[in-house]
């Protein structure tokens, strides 16, 4: 944590006080969890109350702004039913969080977004994340190689057009072409049986045969990733900003895909 917290800028004494408050904070949150075994039973912990008994319940945050901004554009007001399903863990962090300076909870916030970026800052917060992981189960753990962090970012956003230029270096067409015959084939031998199958009434048979035919096959690849302006149509509307910060953002303002 110190190490982390050194690579921000911050000097050995000084981070080592701050960190170590950060540390009693997280385990003061650790001791108001409340444990699995007791929120399995949902009709134990549902309850249902407006924003307005929510901010009553755990006032350390403005609820009815928090909610708005997630829900936007839609419209909330005080008497907004909500549903709360840790009415004792709300109110205990409210109450920590109202009891804590606001520079250890600065802290706190800080430390939480490092350690949730390293795979997106250098090489030296990524090496002190394995070492205090390594410390904390005992075992080393490596963090994810970049490149496949990389790999793996750009296919969770742009999954098509990724799986397009794979296809396209490495899929032999005719084995897609292939396969798909053989799903075919099984589909009409399956409905052949059907014909012959003595216990079955007409009408399930029928039903049979309608989901047999409406399984859809999804074989290799779609083949709109190997049409340029069908692959385009999905990706209309997205915009790719780089922030200062050097995080990449992906704004998906509309994406869909031909069925």
């Amino acid at each position: 944590m110190v190490e982390l917290g050194m690579l921000l800028g911050g000097q050995p004494t000084s981070t080592r006080a701050q960190m170590q408050q950060v540390l009693e904070l997280e385990i003061q949150l650790a001791t108001i969890t409340v444990p699995q075994d007791q929120r399995r039973d949902e009709e134990k912990i549902y309850h249902k109350m407006s924003i307005s008994e929510l901010q009553t319940l755990a006032p350390s945050m403005d609820w009815l702004e928090f909610l708005s901004f997630l829900l936007s554009p839609l419209e909330l007001g005080d008497s907004e039913p909500v549903v709360v399903y840790g009415t004792e863990y709300l109110q205990q962090v409210s109450e920590l969080i109202n009891r804590t300076e606001p520079s250890i909870l600065n802290n706190y916030l800080i430390w939480n977004l490092v350690q949730k970026t390293t795979s997106s800052l250098d090489q030296r917060f990524e090496t002190a994340q394995e070492k205090l992981l390594e410390t904390l189960y005992g075992t080393k753990k490596s963090c994810t190689p970049r490149w496949q962090t990389c790999i793996s970012n750009t296919d969770d956003a742009l999954g098509f057009a990724l799986g397009s230029l794979f296809v396209k270096a490495t899929f032999d067409r005719q084995s897609k072409e292939i396969a798909e015959g053989m799903i075919s084939e099984i589909r009409a031998a399956f409905e052949e049986t059907l014909e012959n199958l003595v216990w079955m009434d007409e009408k399930t048979r029928l039903a049979a045969k309608e989901k047999a035919d409406a399984i859809y096959d999804m074989i290799g690849f779609p083949d709109f990733i190997l049409e340029p302006r069908e692959l385009d149509d999905v990706y209309d509307g997205v915009s790719i900003v780089v922030h200062s910060t050097n995080l990449p953002s992906l704004e998906l303002w509309s994406c869909s895909w031909p069925q």
